[in-house]
């Protein structure tokens, strides 16, 4: 998988949600903050507005023709003439902390309404502040399409074979660069077993897959070996996956119809050597050319070495290709030599002391195994372990038992014996694990048919349906049997053989080793490391299938034929349908974003036409208009002006539509030079000035206009305003 793999930015679904509820939008996360800031501040807006539509209900259901007292009217005109829940929480604090000496209940009267300007903030706040929990919907991301996408496995005739010497350099450098792909990928996969699914480390590495695993399950069953089996009868090891989805747990995002289930077992038990196993000595020729041209090489290209052969079915290798001409070998399956014994001291000893080797038997791979170890439709791997070391304990596993002695006196430098060195051995040269493993397609689709699965198959086999267009018999969908051959090229690089291969140790066991010696392993560690392949092989088949459609990295894209997917719909389908996980992208819903946009506007438009609305049913209707009448009559300009003509500024007009108070006259004051806020003039003077019109403008004609001293008038009078005609308004 590559590591600058382009994700998609835009609109997609994630069917795994649904269409509707699937819908997403992926944008990078600089662009993801701007636009969760930007649905915060849209919040913030739509509670702004849906405030103003509270304070209309509250005004509307408080409005009296009773007489009430000044704390109510302020109230009142508080609730017409607020926009701002912060504002009017703090006003309604004023009036009831101001009021408390002067009228009943007034705290309480105020608290009602100022703990309902606060639990609106705190409810809009909080809704603007998880507007991003809201609207993201975690980190899945589906990958861009990709020009690599596709198979760049060699073709099966230009795969390298040792008696072939025709291969040319093109295919020699293709199958050296997949076989190195291969072992990268591998050795990837047993780091993200070993760092994020054996100790659960949250590393940026680990989220990775849509799935951060595949759920598999383990149970003891009977003996799949005709009696090979070490342990007791029901011993051995039995792994499942169940149904893996490729949607839900492969993260390929398609419609129900498209899915496809995949299921894979695998079986593994320690097996007997007795009767499979021969130790000898042997020889062997360094002159393999000439061996290939049928010449015998002379005496001194032949090397000499002792051996342990296993034999548990012919291998398809050519043996006398390699330099092993005695015929005693020419059928084994594995040979272990003792080359560690003549190592010198400069051999490097850092690696483990542990020899470990896979032989695979599926068709033509690997060798052909006995009648005792034949299963059918199965995919059969030995695993082969030997220790050129000792352990200070000895161990009881089934697969690495120890119980050789080989203790020995640390002789004292005066002679004498010292303390005794424990050391322990393998109880034979070489163990076998053996495993065995299946696969299985099933169309999801076709849920209580009885052809909805493949039968359980070998790795060959499955091949061997897919290239038969058998797996038209199981899937209706050409995007169904797009992705199972896709999966095709995971599956066959992930059995025990290639974890085995492309691991540089293989084994768990392998961390107890220090210094030449080991601590012994536990008694099930057969099953550790058994389960450890099986988790890598589960790895190394998410991290394939990622592959397959981002392309290998940039080391390795001169080998892969660009634009496969170009004249095929399904291939280019699944090459732009991947889900990925990935931290530097931000996902939103696009059903709540446009929830959110959509209530929030709705509230706006509610907001600017309430009054209109609400005015023109109760003319409609002939009802309510009064408090239509108080509405109007406590904005603020209205409030404004009956203060202005309290103060002797008259000739005051306005219209119906917009309410706006207009002095007809091009005339200029100074309120605040007339209007004393601690004692009104009106109130004082409004005896003496009863009933006189007055010369109340003195003027002087200022550049500005008219400069007017105000003096009081009496509150009675009406002159002076222009009252709009009746009509139908579009204020309440």
């Amino acid at each position: 998988m590559s590591t600058d793999a382009s994700v998609y930015v835009g609109f997609w679904t994630n069917w795994s949600k649904g269409s509707i509820e699937g819908s997403t939008l992926t944008l990078t996360n600089r662009n993801g903050a701007v636009l969760i800031a930007a649905l915060a501040i849209f919040i913030q807006l739509s509670g702004g507005r849906s405030w103003t539509i509270i304070c209309f209900i509250f005004h509307q259901f408080r409005a009296t023709r009773q007489a009430r007292d000044g704390l109510y009217h302020q109230q009142q005109a508080t609730l017409r003439n607020s926009n701002s829940d912060v504002n009017a929480m703090w006003q309604f604090t004023k009036l009831g902390w101001a009021w408390r000496s002067h009228s009943v209940r007034s705290t309480r009267r105020s608290a009602i309404l100022a703990l309902a300007a606060l639990f609106h903030l705190l409810l809009f706040a909080a809704a603007g502040i998880l507007a991003s929990h809201i609207t993201t919907v975690g980190n899945q991301v589906r990958l861009a399409y990709s020009p690599y996408c596709g198979s760049w496995a060699p073709e099966e005739g230009s795969t390298p074979n040792a008696a072939d010497m025709e291969i040319s350099n093109s295919d020699l450098g293709h199958w050296t660069g997949f076989s190195s792909y291969q072992r990268i990928s591998m050795a990837l996969s047993d780091s993200y077993v070993q760092n994020c699914l054996a100790q659960s480390q949250s590393l940026p590495e680990c989220n990775t897959f849509t799935q951060s695993r595949l759920n598999w399950t383990s149970t003891n069953v009977s003996c799949p070996f005709n009696g090979l089996c070490l342990g007791p009868p029901t011993g051995s090891l039995y792994m499942d996956t169940g149904y893996v989805d490729s949607r839900d747990d492969l993260g390929i995002s398609a419609p129900d119809r498209d899915r496809i289930q995949w299921r894979k077992n695998a079986t593994c038990v320690p097996i007997t050597t007795e009767g499979y196993t021969k130790s000898g000595n042997s020889s062997f020729s360094i002159s393999q050319e000439q061996l290939s041209e049928g010449v015998t090489p002379p005496d001194d290209l032949w090397l000499p070495f002792n051996y342990t052969a296993a034999f548990y079915g012919r291998t398809h290798e050519n043996l006398t290709f390699w330099g092993l001409t005695d015929p005693t070998l020419q059928n084994a399956t594995y040979i272990y030599s003792d080359y560690r014994d003549i190592a010198t001291l400069f051999h490097n000893d850092q690696g483990t002391k542990y020899e470990v080797h896979g032989s695979i038997a599926d068709y033509h791979r690997g060798f052909i195994p006995v009648e005792t170890l034949y299963n059918p439709n199965v995919t059969l791997t030995l695993v082969f372990a030997s220790y050129f070391g000792d352990y200070a304990e000895p161990s009881d596993d089934l697969w690495l038992a120890a119980h050789r002695n080989i203790s020995t006196n640390q002789g004292l430098e005066d002679g004498g014996v010292g303390e005794e060195i424990f050391q322990f051995t393998f109880d034979s040269p070489v163990s076998v694990l053996a495993c065995k493993e299946q696969l299985q397609f099933c169309n999801s689709a076709r849920r209580g048919s009885n052809q909805n699965c493949s039968p359980f198959l070998s790795l060959n086999d499955l091949i061997m349906w897919v290239k038969g267009d058998m797996l038209q018999t199981i899937f209706d969908t050409a995007r169904q049997i797009e992705t199972a051959e896709a999966m095709i090229e995971p599956f066959t690089r992930s059995t025990f053989f290639d974890v085995l291969k492309g691991l540089d140790s293989q084994l768990l066991a392998a961390g107890l080793e220090g210094d030449g010696q080991s601590l012994p392993p536990v008694p099930n560690q057969w099953i550790l490391e058994a389960e450890n392949w099986f988790s890598i092989s589960l790895s190394n088949i998410q991290r394939l299938l990622v592959g397959y459609v981002t392309g290998p990295p940039p080391q390795f894209q001169q080998f892969v034929p660009q634009n496969q997917a170009a004249n095929d719909t399904s291939m280019k389908w699944l090459c732009s349908n991947q889900l990925v996980q990935r931290s530097d992208f931000t996902n939103f819903s696009t059903l709540a974003i446009s929830l959110v946009f959509t209530l929030g506007t709705i509230i706006i438009l509610a907001s600017v036409w309430t009054e209109t609305v609400v005015g023109c049913t109760r003319n409609r209707r002939k009802q309510g208009q009064w408090r239509q009448r108080a509405w109007w009559s406590e904005e603020t300009l209205q409030l404004q002006m009956k203060a202005f003509i309290g103060m002797g500024i008259t000739d005051w007009k306005f219209e119906a539509i917009d309410r706006v108070p207009v002095n007809r006259t091009a005339k200029v004051w100074s309120s605040v030079r007339e209007w004393d806020e601690m004692r009104s003039r009106v109130e004082e003077d409004a005896t003496e000035t009863q009933g006189k019109r007055d010369d109340i403008w003195s003027t002087k004609e200022k550049k500005d206009g008219v400069l007017v001293n105000v003096s009081p008038v009496s509150v009675s009078s009406r002159e002076g305003l222009e009252y709009p005609k009746r009509s139908r308004s579009n204020s309440v």
